[in-house]
Order: structure tokens, then C-alpha cells, then sequence
């Protein structure tokens, strides 16, 4: 992953087994990105909180640098969790249409294609944060968790 493909609001993972064991597999919203100096190198350090808090309810933060952070797949569930309503095998939102078919993702807007590769992205978006992005991106709103 790399922190070109991050931004504020993205969940991810982290799996950090030395420092940070019991984190791998959370969800984890970003919150910040710094850029540091370290032994004349540049490494990035993510801020991240969790995702699902309840209320009154203390949660730490944390700070990873980048190669701890690991994207979550995106599922069927994700969709739904985001908001998508299912009519027939399309999740409609906000003017979006996304279409799954054998684990390839078709994205449409307005009754058209869309979307069969995106020249910002390597590949089609396989993960939740790639997702929010590629919504902020048609809709200029955030992807929300219900």
C-alpha cells in the first residue's frame, strides 16, 4: 500500500505483530498523515482511531508508519454498510451505481460504464479505502458508514 492511495477518512488495518498484535484485523479510520525524517530517509507515519466506538467510551490512537498499514478487501457487507441499497445485483448510492460480478467490480454512473480501468488506480478497486475514494471522487461526498 502505498500513502499516495491514503487520505483522511480511510479505513484500513494495521498489522504490526511486534508492537501492535492485538490491532490486527480492527478497523481503523485515518486521521492524519506526517511526513518524518528518519536517518535521512522519508517515512510516513498514519494517525488512525477506531472505527466502531461506542459511546462514553475511552479508544486510544494510534500512530503506524506505513508499512504496518494493510487495506481491508471489500466485500458484499461493505456495501451494505455503506449505504448501497441492492436492486437486483446493483448497490445504488448518491448517483452510483456499482455492479459485482465474480469478484470484478463494474462501476457506473448515470446508466453507463463508468469504469473498467481507472488510469489513477493500478488495478480496480479490491479494498474499502480505494472505494471511498473512487466515490469521493464521482459524488464530491464521503463514503459514511451507517
Amino acid at each position: 500500500m502505498k500513502v499516495t492511495e491514503l487520505k483522511i477518512g480511510n479505513i484500513v488495518t494495521v498489522d504490526n505483530p511486534k508492537y501492535h498484535p492485538q490491532l490486527k484485523g480492527s478497523l481503523l479510520r485515518v486521521t492524519g498523515i506526517q511526513e518524518q525524517v528518519i536517518s535521512n530517509k522519508i517515512e510516513y507515519c498514519v494517525q488512525l482511531e477506531h472505527v466502531n466506538k461506542k459511546v462514553n467510551t475511552y479508544y486510544q490512537t494510534y500512530s503506524q508508519f506505513m508499512e504496518y498499514i494493510k487495506p481491508v478487501a471489500l466485500t458484499e457487507q461493505w456495501l451494505l454498510d455503506f449505504g448501497f441499497e441492492v436492486e437486483r445485483k446493483y448497490y445504488d448510492k448518491g448517483g452510483m451505481s456499482i455492479l459485482l460480478v465474480d469478484n470484478n467490480n463494474d462501476y457506473y454512473k448515470n446508466g453507463r460504464v463508468f469504469y473498467k480501468s481507472w488510469a489513477i488506480m493500478d488495478a480496480q478497486p479490491k479494498y474499502v479505502h480505494q472505494l471511498q475514494n473512487l466515490y469521493f471522487t464521482l459524488t464530491q461526498e464521503e463514503l459514511i458508514l451507517k
